[in-house]
């Protein structure tokens, strides 16, 4: 509330718009009244919505977030993360049939199956581009190559990310599940192409792609990543499908 003087206005009470001028003991006090846009339009509704399914998506893959996204001192993982994945938002403003009671992770799966989108999830924001291609068998085995943009060094850290949703008793649940290595200089050393690693159940033993969903499972659909970690720097990484993956 802003005080002007009572010579610039006078005396009584007069309106200029929104602004409502009154004359209180030798000063003309001057009040605005509050407008309010309408919040409820389609447009605002889907902005809205887009962005409380991204903050959804960053709950459901925290674990792999604060792996992929350094905190820094004026950004904090979550805020990078939105950041980077603004045209998932994008996307999810266009889809008028859009499920927000849905798993966040069923969410992610459909959006990385629909032709409609063209953009990418980021999952870590590194300076290396890694480009991971997964294979889930029939037999529910998981294989992979991680191609790098740089040599695998002796000290990077290799993450793994499966992301289920899964149906238990005619309900819809999430799971993640992180697997991790330190490369030794002996495995460097036995890479054929330097830029280049192998998943199977032989270079990460604890790979059981389904091993950690509970008995009675059905209608399991995953999402996968990889992102490599060393001292001074981190991949640039991606959520993906699998292929082979029509879901089981």
């Amino acid at each position: 509330m802003a005080q002007i003087e009572s010579s610039a206005i006078g005396t009584g009470r007069k309106s200029l718009g929104n602004i409502t001028y009154r004359h209180l003991n030798g000063d003309t006090i001057a009040s605005q009244r509050v407008t309010r846009n309408n919040s409820r339009t389609p447009k605002q509704i889907a902005q809205r919505d887009s962005f409380a399914t991204t903050v959804n998506l960053f709950k459901a893959l925290k674990p792999l977030v604060v792996v992929g996204f350094e905190k820094t001192k004026p950004h904090s993982p979550y805020n990078l993360f939105m950041k980077s994945n603004k045209s998932y938002m994008n996307y999810i403003k266009t889809k008028t049939d859009f499920d927000m009671e849905q798993p966040a992770l069923l969410n992610l799966y459909e959006a990385l199956s629909d032709e409609g989108f063209t953009g990418k999830v980021v999952i870590a924001n590194g300076t290396t581009t890694l480009t991971s291609v997964f294979n889930i068998s029939n037999d529910k085995k998981l294989t992979g190559t991680l191609y790098f943009g740089r040599d695998f060094q002796s000290g990077d850290t290799i993450t793994v990310g499966i992301c289920h949703t899964y149906q238990l008793a005619n309900t819809q649940f999430e799971a993640i599940k992180l697997c991790s290595k330190t490369l030794t200089e002996q495995e460097v050393a036995a890479l054929s192409v330097k830029s280049q690693f192998v998943i199977n159940d032989t270079t990460f033993p604890n790979i059981d792609p389904f091993g950690f969903l509970p008995t009675g499972y059905t209608n399991v659909h995953t999402v996968l990543t990889a992102i490599v970690v060393n001292e001074t720097d981190r991949s640039h990484s991606f959520m993906q499908l699998a292929d082979g993956d029509d879901g089981f």
